[in-house]
């Protein structure tokens, strides 16, 4: 799925706003603290919780309240829409109401059944625990939830990527789930080229793209699949439609696999015999540029060096016709850390997972994109998704 948009400057899990002589200082009202990244920031230590406390420690927290379901599946392996994580300097408890509780029993965390309202719930825990000030995600707490917290008389300490970062770097067990998810959409996408015929809409091929996907091992599709046709191929989120495809088409297929919570995400590019040498012209143009970026993916190479060395390659052909990121982290969620774009300048770690897609988009024409699911190495790269993208493989006789 196309990267989106440009990549932000990296930014650590987290700079406290208003604070003197290294003391965190109200900045807002209800004591509010607020920590924002400013840089990118991982540990190389196993153990996740023994890191989230040591980003508490210099926080000044005394709590890490966790809501957003991926990162209570990260640390606990619950898999609930809706739970909590709360994170103290000795324990961990996982609090849930009946619907999850047996299943939260199975974790290694204290299991706290929710019963009643759970702003009352935890007032009332966080008072018996004399837990005074709190942690919590900022990037996924709601505006209302956290209005609510403030009425408990809690210093609230505002935390923007604490897991997130620590989610960068996969663990052997998660790369070989991933190569799982990989193997799956790269089964899919063999379906989809044989499936493709004149006259079928995007939508009926999406359709059975995804049914396949289901069939095939797969928990369901890692996002709404993308069929573009035509000149919908130069819409790098287009919505698949209605249009049917014709005869000299391009046909744009990304799609993704979810297996055991893990997504995968790959494209490809088809071409519809009989194929106008433009259009081969823009494929090939397109495969080049991947093969540059993957060949400067390692270990300690800079995020943006990588976007570059596609980018500048389409450039020289296709001046400003790569008008998104060349690549996006994924795991548990389809975009997540590392992004993978020109204004990043996070030198890469080995074992981070990303995808390397550029695309050349001619506005009202046609689009290309190529997209391959990767893990960074100290040698170079691996990659996880490997249906075929020579052009010969891409022509599709009628």
């Amino acid at each position: 799925m196309a990267a989106e948009g440009r990549a932000p400057r990296p930014r650590a899990p987290f700079r406290i706003v208003g604070r003197t002589d290294g003391i965190p200082q109200p900045t807002g009202p209800r004591g509010l603290l607020r920590l924002v990244n400013c840089a990118c920031y991982t540990y190389p230590m196993a153990n996740h919780l023994k890191a989230l406390r040591e980003f508490m420690r210099k926080a000044g927290t005394q709590a890490f309240l966790i809501r957003k379901p991926e990162n209570i599946f990260y640390l606990s392996g619950l898999d609930a829409s809706e739970a909590s994580l709360l994170l103290t300097a000795r324990s961990a408890y996982l609090i849930v109401d009946s619907r999850y509780y047996l299943a939260a029993q199975k974790s290694q965390f204290k299991t706290l059944l929710l019963e009643g309202n759970f702003d009352d719930f935890l007032k009332r825990f966080l008072a018996k625990k004399k837990i005074s000030n709190l942690a919590f995600e900022s990037n996924f707490l709601t505006y209302k939830k956290v209005k609510s917290l403030k009425k408990n008389s809690l210093k609230l300490i505002e935390t923007d990527g604490w897991i997130e970062s620590i989610r960068q770097i996969k663990t052997p067990k998660e790369i070989a789930t991933l190569s799982k998810a990989a193997k799956l959409a790269d089964k899919a996408m063999a379906f989809a080229k044989h499936s493709i015929s004149v006259g079928m809409s995007e939508l009926q091929l999406a359709g059975r793209i995804e049914c396949f996907i289901r069939n095939c091992g797969a928990r369901s599709e890692a996002f709404e699949t993308i069929v573009a046709s035509g000149s919908n191929s130069a819409l790098p989120h287009h919505k698949s439609s209605r249009r049917r495809i014709n005869p000299g088409d391009i046909v744009l297929i990304d799609l993704g696999a979810k297996y055991n919570n893990y997504v995968s995400d790959t494209t490809r590019t088809f071409l519809l015999e009989p194929v106008k040498p433009q259009f081969k012209e823009l494929y090939l143009t397109c495969f080049e540029a991947q093969k540059k970026a993957l060949a400067k993916t390692q270990a300690g190479i800079k995020a943006a060096d990588i976007d570059s060395a596609a980018r500048d390659f389409i450039d020289s052909k296709y001046p400003s016709k790569f008008s998104h990121n060349l690549g996006h982290g994924i795991g548990l969620e389809v975009h997540e850390s590392p992004g993978i774009g020109i204004k990043n300048d996070l030198a890469l770690a080995e074992n981070m997972v990303f995808t390397v897609e550029p695309g050349i988009y001619l506005e009202g024409k046609a689009g290309v994109r190529i997209e391959d699911m990767v893990v960074s190495t100290n040698n170079g790269v691996k990659l996880l998704t490997k249906s075929p993208k020579q052009l010969e493989d891409m022509i599709i006789e009628l």
